[in-house]
């Protein structure tokens, strides 16, 4: 067996009250030492090349522990050869010039959750400004890889394509859109829905062939062919921040959510 990927969630809470968020918040945060040991525990069983993920919650909460791993996973040689690469998935809110430092110094992949036009409303009040302010310190070191992403939601959708528009203009090289489920979707923001994804292929239809760049992932062809498999537990781990193990770490969000205890 080879796992291909670890995801440490570091911690439960958030700054951040997404009107659509699906987690359920709580203040529990990973033990350095349990995150230490578990990467052990792992070690002799990676394969080739294996992501290191950090989530949350907002994972920068608890930005120490991140750090103190990258630090402990870079002092131990693997049992065997491994391309280990790390990625962060977070708000942005916290990312001071230090912590973009690391990041740029360990090539992280940065998932950065913004909702464009939609950000004020949705997220926080006020973090429009700072959150595209980010994005660009981001766009300004090219060994971090960006993505972004960006949710709407029956209230927001009208929002859609000039916050897409908008993240595509700032360069931003990979940017995948998201619909909130947590309540229905009726027939007027549907209809919404279409018309908004009609304007942004336009536009990203001439952006293409103008620059041969097409940053929104939804309108990419899938690679391969065949039915997706998920490998979760079998190749891929998520430990959770009461130091229990799962599957995925979707896996730990749903049952967090319902009070069921993993293993």
């Amino acid at each position: 067996m080879e796992f291909s990927g670890l995801t440490f969630v570091l911690t439960e809470d958030c700054n951040f009250r997404c009107s659509y968020c699906y987690q359920k918040r709580g203040r529990t945060r990973l033990d350095p030492g349990t995150a230490k040991r578990t990467f052990d525990l792992f070690r002799p069983f990676l394969g080739p090349e294996c992501s290191v993920n950090f989530y949350g919650g907002e994972p920068l909460l608890a930005a120490g522990t991140m750090i103190d791993l990258v630090g402990h996973i870079r002092s131990r040689a693997t049992a065997r050869k491994t391309r280990i690469t790390y990625s962060v998935a977070t708000n942005g809110s916290l990312l001071t010039g230090d912590l973009l430092d690391f990041l740029d110094r360990h090539r992280f992949t940065v998932l950065l959750s913004f909702d464009g036009y939609a950000q004020d409303e949705a997220r926080r009040r006020g973090s429009f400004g700072p959150t595209v302010a980010v994005l660009r310190e981001l766009l300004a070191r090219p060994r971090i890889k960006l993505e972004t992403n960006s949710v709407f939601t029956p209230a927001t959708v009208g929002r859609l394509y000039p916050s897409m528009r908008l993240i595509a203009e700032t360069g931003a090289p990979q940017a995948t859109i998201s619909l909130a489920n947590e309540r229905p979707w009726g027939a007027a923001s549907l209809e919404e829905l279409r018309g908004q994804l009609s304007a942004l292929r336009r536009f990203l239809r001439a952006r293409y062939e103008r620059t041969g760049a097409l940053p929104v992932t939804n309108f990419l062809k899938p690679q391969g062919e065949g039915v997706f498999g998920c490998a979760a537990g079998q190749d891929r781990m998520a430990l959770s921040p009461d130091g229990r193990l799962w599957g995925c770490y979707f896996y730990y969000d749903y049952a967090h959510k319902r009070g069921i205890r993993g293993g």
